[in-house]
């Protein structure tokens, strides 16, 4: 009888390995999974990034554009005698 329970336990402990390793293999394919995932996602962080960075560059022209053309308005106002319009 002591050779059957021992055989029986042997069992069980095959069974419980066989369980652990399909364990770890699903852990493995969802590590992986996240981690391409994650990648996806940096890539996209990364390109978000670029996005912004070009947006606040073309701000900043426009910005530039603005004050220069607000300069040249100013200038007129200040000189009103060069611009002037004469009336026919």
């Amino acid at each position: 009888m002591g050779l059957a329970v021992e055989m029986d336990q042997f069992l069980m402990l095959e069974e419980k390995v066989d369980v652990l390793i399909k364990a770890i293999n699903a852990l493995t394919q969802e590590r992986d999974s996240v981690r391409q995932k994650f990648q996806v996602q940096q890539e996209k962080m990364a390109q978000a990034s670029r996005e912004i960075e070009e947006l606040k560059s073309a701000r900043d022209d426009a910005r530039q554009r603005i004050a220069s053309l607000l300069d040249k308005i100013e200038k007129c106002f200040i000189d009103p005698e060069k611009h002037r319009i004469e009336k026919t």
